[in-house]
């Protein structure tokens, strides 16, 4: 039999409705090898090659963005504070401020908050001798993020309050909609 039963409730009451078996095996399956294939994807660490100091300072930093998107904030980690350590030397002050921020957050999602704490205060103060407001936006960001982190709520709300502000102000309407 390709049926199986199934109790479905709806406005009418229950009822029994048929269902195709192949869709229970289909769904066994799926959650049998579902959570192991996502595990195991999660597992494998993306290549950072491209994270090294013979790197120039713009790969660095598109590296470290497109590993921060996927989550992979520990390989992050390392093509910021390369990054970092590359603009200090040519004294690159902009890629600096973005290495910093980056920097900031990846520490901040893995939970190393003194450092993001100090990253963040940096790039804060970068951003506002550059004249940057999108980058200040982010580090008040992690500031916020870090300070939520803490506990201070009065001070968390400060941060998130500029951010926010810098958003609206910028008419980064996507950057705005994600600090929300």
């Amino acid at each position: 039999v390709l049926w199986a039963r199934c109790l479905c409730r709806g406005s009418g009451g229950e009822r029994r409705v048929p269902r195709p078996r192949p869709l229970y095996w289909l769904t066994l399956i799926l959650l049998t090898i579902g959570p192991g294939a996502a595990l195991a994807a999660q597992a494998t660490s993306p290549s950072s090659a491209a994270c090294t100091d013979s790197s120039p300072i713009g790969d660095l930093l598109a590296e470290g963005k497109r590993l921060a998107s996927i989550e992979q904030n520990g390989p992050a980690r390392r093509c910021f504070e390369t990054a970092l350590a590359s603009a200090v030397k040519a004294t690159d002050r902009p890629s600096e401020l973005t290495a910093r921020v980056g920097l900031a957050q990846a520490a901040y999602h893995l939970t190393d908050y003194k450092t993001a704490q100090a990253e963040g205060e940096r790039a804060a103060d970068l951003a506002d001798t550059l004249g940057d407001q999108l980058e200040a936006a982010h580090a008040a960001d992690v500031l916020g993020f870090v300070a939520t982190a803490a506990g201070d709520q009065v001070i968390a709300r400060q941060h998130f309050k500029k951010s926010l502000d810098a958003y609206a102000a910028l008419g980064a309407d996507a950057e705005r909609a994600t600090a929300l």
